[in-house]
Formats: C-alpha cells, sequence, structure tokens
C-alpha cells in the first residue's frame, strides 16, 4: 500500500478538523481510513475479471502496468480527502472531478476513460461504485493523479501528474511558506482543482493542519470558523479577494490568520497592494503566486518583502524550478530584461503531458520537465517576472490586435469584471455601476485603444459566472453574445 505523504508517522498529530461537526481527525486515523478503503478497492480489483492482465500485451516490453483507473467525484469534505488519499493508497491512477459535474460530462468521461471505480464522497462518507472497466487498458506506473486544466471539467482533456510531481510541487511550497506542523490552513478551493489540491498537499507533507469547510468567503460562517479553529492561512483567487473587501474582511477581528495566498489569475495591483498593506499591518504575510495546473499548481512567487516595490510582479520561480522567456516562434531564450515573449518553466513539477483518451495514460513523461506556459510576459533587470496576457486571449477587432487581458486589468480597477471578444465588439461584463458609469467606461476604453465607441458593450451582471475553482467562466459569458 502506498503512503504518499508519510500519514503514518505523524502519529496523533491534527491533520484534520471538520467545521461542520467540529471533529478531529488525526494522521493516524486519516492514515487507517485511506489505508482501509485502498484495501477494499485492491480487494475488489483482484477478483474483477475484467481487471485481469490482456493477454495481448507483453508486460516486459511495455512500461505501463495493469494499475486500477479510479474516478473520485469530490467536494469540500472529509470524505473527498479519504477518497483521494485512499486511492492513492491502492496504487490506483486517480482522476478528481468535481462532484457537481454535469451528467452528461460525466458520462462521456466514463465512457471515453472506462474507469474501474467510482468513488462519490459526501460528508464523511465514500460511496464505492464498481463498473466494467477496459481490460486492455494500461496506466503508466509513474501516473498519480489526472485534473482537468480549467479546474472544473469542461472536456475530457486531462493533466497527467506523477507522484514526483505532487511530492515535489508540495516540497517547494511547504518550503518557500515556511510550513511547519503548527500551521492550519482554511479549505477555501476545491480538492478537484489544482490549487485546492496544493493546499492539501503541502500541509499533509508539512505535517500540519487543514480545516475542512465548504462555505463560502461570502458567507460570515466560514470567517467564524477561520477564527473558531484558529486558522493560520487562507488561500484565494482573484475574485474571492474581490468579495472580501465587499464583506468586510477588513474588519474582522481574525488574530491567527497570519498568511493570505492568492493564485489562479492576476489580481488588480490596488488590491494586492491593499492586502500587502494590510497584513503587513497586522504582522502577516500576503504572497501573489503564479501557477498551472499543467505544474501541479505553483511556479512562482512574490516574497512579501518586495511586494511593494514590485507591483504586479508574479515574483521568482519556486524552489528547484526556473523561468525565462523564449520567442513563441522559434522558441529562443530572450535573455534582455522587458522584452515580451512566452513565459516558460521548467522544474520537477512539470506534468508528464495531456491525456485526452484512455490509451494516453499509459504514456510516460512527454514534457520533460518543461513547461510552455501560453502566457507573454517579461521579466525585470532583477530576475522578477510580470505576465503580460495570454498568446490566446487576443482579439482581432476591426483588424486591430486587442489584448483581453489588459482590457480586463484596466476595468477590474472599478470593480470585479471580465472581458470577452468576436470579431466585431468587445462585450465587458461588470457587476459594478449604473448605465451612465458604463457609457463613461465605454468612451474611456474607446480612446485608450483607439478604437470606435461602438467596439465596447458594457453590461452590468448581479454576479460573473464563476467555475469551481473561482475563476470566470469565459465560455458561459461568450455565449450571453450569441
Amino acid at each position: 500500500m502506498r503512503d504518499l505523504w508519510q500519514l503514518a508517522s505523524r502519529g496523533d498529530a491534527t491533520a484534520l478538523i471538520d467545521a461542520t461537526f467540529g471533529a478531529r481527525i488525526t494522521y493516524r486515523e486519516l492514515h487507517a481510513r485511506a489505508q482501509a478503503l485502498a484495501t477494499q478497492l485492491v480487494a475488489s480489483w483482484s477478483t474483477n475479471p475484467s481487471a485481469h492482465v490482456d493477454a495481448r500485451v507483453d508486460t516486459r516490453s511495455d512500461p505501463s502496468s495493469s494499475r486500477p483507473l479510479v474516478f473520485v467525484l469530490a467536494g469540500l469534505d472529509v470524505g473527498s480527502v479519504v477518497a483521494y488519499l485512499g486511492a492513492l493508497a491502492a496504487d490506483a491512477a486517480v482522476c478528481l472531478l468535481d462532484r457537481e459535474i454535469s451528467p452528461s460530462l460525466r458520462e462521456q468521461l466514463e465512457q471515453q476513460y472506462r474507469p474501474d471505480f467510482v468513488l462519490t464522497a459526501r460528508g464523511d462518507d465514500v460511496e464505492v461504485t464498481g463498473l466494467a472497466s477496459d481490460p486492455a487498458r494500461r496506466i503508466h506506473p509513474a501516473l498519480g493523479v489526472l485534473l482537468s486544466t480549467s479546474g472544473t471539467t469542461g472536456s475530457p482533456k486531462l493533466v497527467r501528474l506523477s507522484h514526483d510531481n505532487l511530492r515535489a510541487n508540495a516540497r517547494s511550497i511547504a518550503s518557500y511558506l515556511e510550513l511547519t506542523p503548527e500551521e492550519r490552513a482554511i479549505s477555501s478551493l476545491p480538492f478537484h482543482y489544482s490549487y485546492g489540491l496544493s493546499v492539501l498537499n503541502s500541509h499533509l507533507l508539512a505535517g500540519a493542519s487543514v480545516v475542512v469547510s465548504a462555505e463560502s468567503v461570502m458567507r460570515p460562517e466560514l470567517w467564524n470558523t477561520v477564527r473558531e479553529h484558529a486558522c493560520t492561512s487562507f488561500a484565494g483567487v482573484p475574485y474571492a479577494y474581490q468579495i472580501m473587501r465587499r464583506v468586510g474582511f477588513d474588519k474582522m477581528e481574525l488574530p491567527s490568520l497570519r498568511t493570505l495566498t492568492q493564485a489562479g489569475g492576476k489580481l488588480p495591483d490596488n488590491l494586492t497592494a491593499h492586502y500587502h498593506k494590510l497584513m503587513t499591518a497586522r504582522g502577516g504575510r500576503f504572497f501573489t503566486m503564479y501557477g498551472q495546473t499543467e505544474a501541479t499548481a505553483r511556479m512562482s512567487y512574490l516574497p512579501p518583502a518586495r511586494a511593494a516595490e514590485k507591483p504586479g510582479s508574479i515574483g521568482i520561480a519556486i524552489p528547484d524550478g526556473t523561468l525565462r522567456i523564449v520567442d513563441p516562434v522559434t522558441g529562443e531564450t530572450l535573455r534582455e530584461p522587458q522584452t515580451t515573449g512566452e513565459i516558460v518553466y521548467s522544474g520537477p513539477n512539470v506534468m508528464l503531458g495531456y491525456a485526452t483518451q484512455a490509451a494516453e495514460l499509459a504514456l510516460g513523461d512527454t514534457q520533460q520537465g518543461e513547461l510552455r506556459t501560453g502566457d507573454l510576459g517579461h521579466s525585470d533587470t532583477e530576475g522578477f517576472f510580470y505576465v503580460t496576457g495570454r498568446l490566446k486571449r487576443f482579439a482581432k477587432v476591426y483588424g486591430l490586435r486587442v489584448n483581453l487581458d489588459d482590457v480586463e486589468a484596466r476595468v477590474r480597477a472599478h470593480g470585479p469584471a471580465a472581458v470577452v471578444s468576436d470579431d466585431e465588439r468587445l462585450s465587458v461584463f461588470v457587476e459594478f455601476g449604473e448605465p451612465a458609469e458604463h457609457e463613461a467606461l465605454r468612451a474611456e476604453l474607446a480612446e485608450i485603444y483607439k478604437l470606435n465607441l461602438n467596439t465596447f458593450r458594457v453590461q452590468r451582471v448581479d454576479s460573473l459566472p464563476l467555475l469551481a475553482s473561482g475563476k470566470v467562466d469565459y465560455e458561459s459569458l461568450q455565449q450571453r453574445t450569441r
């Protein structure tokens, strides 16, 4: 049985706290529950006729092995953690999915990948469902976890992460955040989203604890839980930090909360400066971070001590990783500071590769530790990096090339916003303002980008549609423009 995070060695230290019931689960208890589930899966797998090695596959020449594939339908609860750890302990390849995944997409994924088991976590329980799998399917020995690139699952394209990827990224995060067994995180992000999973993994690696709560940042119950259980850290995406301003986070008495971390997109510079100043005044830290699911989670961080002098920076590479800028076309490294190109990351946390079909689960490392991020950016003279846009987040409107991320950043200075486009106009969705303010915003954008006023449409929405990860659901907004 696999014990990826060496839970057994932590003994009676607290691993999880169930905020709903107030129950404390020690590392010893968590290990026992994960191992019991693993034993159940292994027993079912070994007696399942469809799991036998296909006689047509020569295991001597094929590096892949006959291993189970497990789908975990996860939420923010203790059962989801047990299901994840139990499936890993059974040496399964674990595909973490949103428990609220649409039935049609779930059916598509099950037909495409033919999992052996589906584990449905609810509260403290894990329901195990065995399915008819494909006896010819092979899974590479290094493959540990499969995640969607979007933090939900909008397509059957998955990121293949190895056990080494998971451990390496957890070690790096624990190092630069200086995690110790005394740290206690609040589970503010879904476990099927790479950012949320990295919080869990890094704290388990450090022997720290996680308070498991499904409450939203908009609800006072979440902050009451932070206070009651003396949580020391909170992790959020940009939208969460915008909402926290609205719900009065600045005035909350949260004496134990020492660290805020932010990733999952760019937070407006004014809000970054605000939270840095706020946490500094409280004797705490605010970390801006940068990452992608393809790099397991984190690739860079901005040391809080440099935040005031490096507004907008994603910082420096995480321990054991490197960043560089390359020409998007030729791939040639661009060494001059302030030269814009594509950001490339190298490190032991870079994925094995993608999977779009079951046959690709047998593949080994196709990335060789290097990831072309698809983000445009540059570095400064001190080696601090900045993201300026996405290669694919450009639109041609009336023949002119417009950076949608740049437009969005300008609008977000006024409040929560998102921008999508077609060939004729840019649609700006906002959560603020009245019609007169929207007209002024249109005029401002038209002047800045030297485009016709009719190029911009500003529409107010009660709230921006979000993915389970907390990121903006751009596809949903795009559909509103059709």
